[in-house]
């Protein structure tokens, strides 16, 4: 399906569009077009490295569950890290996203290949594919930047996860900026090179997200003024009442994603032991192991 420009006024969200200096002329869409019609619903951009670390994982997994019963739709760019996660997480917990690829809607060039599969999963859930290029266009270096300015205009509010000095992820964010949207950024390490970006935002005034009601707020999403079950990325409280002594020692010591060798060498415990401790939390579904490093999962 293709919308011009002067279709675009039929189409509550596409009306944005119409607010930017560099309007597209035409959009292809693939899916389900009447997201765009869905006025009582918000569109929040996650978008971050493509170099994500499983920090960054593990906070797009906590604020997709946080919003997962909240109007809002989720918006990314079907790349590489942090954005395939954004979609991948929203399919998840069933919120709709919506995917604006730098390249054309064929499957067979759409960018990168490794997410043609994902690109069908948005369709097949009731998503929706968008795309300023005809079907074959193949992306090319000057092609995100202009992707970028379609997601910041759509955008009511954007998300950076994790991010480099200098990336596409700034790109977004500069526009947004531009058109006025809220900005949230995610507070990471100030010795990880994926946190210069936003803890350069942040210095130019973008809120710091740590909690459901901080994305409600840059969505002006109105919220009942309590607190809530899942807390905080820093206040998350664990059960370990199913745990035993050992169990309980190594959760407490995974504060944040570790290694494997770190954790067992922090323990205090035989190696053994704390090696079937691992494995028995990891079967529980307490942690998750990824590349020898260890996050929590509850």
């Amino acid at each position: 399906m293709i919308i011009t420009a002067n279709q675009y006024h039929n189409y509550f969200h596409l009306r944005k569009l119409l607010e930017i200096k560099d309007t597209p002329a035409q959009l292809y869409m693939e899916g389900n077009v009447e997201l765009l019609n869905k006025e009582d619903y918000k569109i929040l951009c996650i978008v971050g490295s493509r170099k994500n670390t499983s920090y960054g994982r593990d906070v797009v997994e906590y604020i997709t569950r946080e919003i997962a019963n909240e109007k809002i739709i989720i918006l990314s760019g079907l790349a590489l890290g942090i954005d395939g996660i954004a979609h991948k997480e929203a399919l998840k917990n069933n919120l709709s996203t919506i995917s604006i690829p730098g390249s054309g809607l064929g499957r067979e060039i759409i960018h990168p290949q490794t997410n043609s599969k994902l690109a069908d999963e948005i369709v097949a859930s009731g998503g929706l594919l968008i795309s300023e290029y005809e079907s074959q266009f193949k992306a090319t270096i000057w092609s995100f930047p202009k992707r970028n300015r379609i997601e910041a205009a759509l955008a009511d509010a954007v998300i950076i996860v994790e991010s480099e000095a200098k990336s596409g992820t700034q790109i977004t964010a500069r526009l947004a900026l531009e058109y006025n949207k809220n900005i949230g950024i995610i507070p990471g390490s100030i010795f990880s090179p994926m946190s210069v970006g936003t803890i350069n935002l942040w210095h130019e005034g973008a809120t710091p997200i740590a909690k459901r009601e901080h994305i409600l707020d840059i969505l002006n999403i109105k919220y009942e003024d309590k607190p809530f079950e899942n807390g905080s990325l820093f206040e998350t409280e664990i059960n370990l009442n199913n745990l035993n002594d050992h169990e309980k020692k190594i959760m407490l010591l995974i504060e944040t994603t570790k290694s494997k060798d770190t954790i067992i060498a922090n323990s205090e415990l035989e190696f053994t032991e704390a090696l079937v401790a691992l494995i028995m939390l990891e079967g529980k579904g307490y942690i998750k192991e990824e590349f020898g490093e260890i996050r929590r999962v509850r």
